[in-house]
């Protein structure tokens, strides 16, 4: 299309490819004649919201009441039809100016378009299909005691708090530990001072604390099971308030303090594989009651989930694929969906940390735990199928 001669200065790229287009107003005679010539007159109508729209006539004679003739009745004569015209081209400038800054905006801010190529657009790596195979056993080296512990010493190969791997390096003071105590074994001397003095050991507990904690309590007398398994305080503590000075006290139903031992405990390869021997004594150092058993046991567990039932978090497990061990459910003292907790564990705090890294990794969650608030102990595991 050539030029018209008032076509004004010379039009850059952008601005004549829209004036080509008609998306541009006319702004010389030339524009606005082809313009007109363009329209169909059968073609246009106007907006609803101008129909109502009037046109106020001039009064002959000063002070006389106008006419007006609503809009869509004046006749749609070359003049008439250019509102119209106006109206759409504004509406396409409109139109494209906004589509414009869009992709200049889009651009500016290095957000890919809709529709964009593979490329532009950012993805998310899904969670794998099948199970996620996870090894729960570890081989035991730089280790100084334990079935499992090549390196261990004679007195330290068998150890009486069931440990089969204890490493040698020092213990973190942020781990924790689980107290497991045995029921109190009565000495001759401590028996005669208790029918002596009329105090009855039914009923009675052993209550530890450290650092002013309260640890818990269990029977101070045997109970069924207890020669196989001692009863764990639900409390954990630390190296560090271990350290500070432990207190297990023998308590009456009365509430009577009969007999206390109270000591530092310093967790060491030998601590932890033969536990400590505790001399419970009574209100005279002299005379000793009898004596408890103390392990420390790990207490970190790596919760893979809570749901509301059993039958759930067995679905859940099978999420993975379990290798030289196998995860436990234990009941919680929430309720509804937290009621049953799906568990590995209990570890040190190095292996809990290194099998919850495991998980994450895995795209799968993971949470570190002392379990302080699981009831009883686990679910029996029932055999394959």
């Amino acid at each position: 299309m050539s030029e018209p001669k008032d076509a004004g200065p010379p039009l850059d790229a952008v601005t004549r490819a829209l004036a080509d287009e008609d998306l541009l107003l006319p702004e010389t005679v030339a524009e606005v004649a082809r313009a007109e010539a363009e329209i169909d007159e059968a073609e246009v109508e106007l907006p609803e919201r101008l129909r109502s729209f009037a046109v106020e006539q001039e009064s002959p004679a000063r002070g006389a009441r106008a006419e007006v003739t609503p809009l869509f009745a004046v006749p749609r004569t070359k003049a008439s039809r250019a509102p119209a015209f106006f109206a759409g081209a504004v509406t396409g400038l409109l139109a494209a100016a906004a589509a414009l800054f869009v992709i200049l905006r889009l651009e500016d801010s290095g957000t890919a378009p809709i529709g964009g190529t593979p490329d532009d657009q950012v993805t998310h790596d899904p969670r794998p299909s099948g199970p996620v195979p996870l090894q729960l056993s570890e081989e035991c080296v730089g280790c100084c005691a334990g079935s499992a512990c090549g390196a261990a010493s004679a007195e330290l190969r068998a150890c009486p708090s069931g440990r089969a791997c204890v490493a040698c390096a020092a213990d973190d003071q942020r781990s924790a530990y689980r107290i497991r105590l045995s029921a109190i074994s009565v000495s001759p001397e401590g028996a005669a001072w208790l029918s002596k003095e009329a105090h009855s050991l039914e009923g009675a507990k052993l209550c530890a604390s450290a650092g002013e904690r309260s640890l818990g309590c269990r029977a101070a007398l045997e109970e069924p099971g207890d020669l196989i398994e001692w009863s764990s305080l639900p409390t954990a503590t630390t190296s560090a308030q271990l350290v500070g000075g432990v207190v297990v006290s023998l308590v009456d139903t009365k509430g009577t303090i009969l007999g206390r031992w109270t000591n530092s405990v310093h967790v060491s390869p030998d601590t932890l594989c033969r536990g400590v021997s505790l001399r419970l004594t009574g209100s005279d150092s002299e005379l000793v009651l009898g004596k408890v058993s103390a392990f420390f046991d790990d207490s970190y567990f790596v919760e893979l989930g809570r749901r509301g039932s059993v039958s759930e978090l067995t679905e859940l497990s099978k999420q993975f694929s379990w290798q030289g061990g196998a995860p436990a459910i234990y009941e919680t003292k929430q309720a509804g969906q937290g009621r049953f907790v799906l568990t590995l564990g209990p570890y040190s705090l190095a292996r809990a940390e290194k099998l919850r890294w495991a998980v994450l990794d895995a795209k799968r969650d993971a949470t570190l735990t002392t379990g302080a608030d699981h009831v009883g102990s686990a679910r029996p595991a029932t055999p394959e199928r």
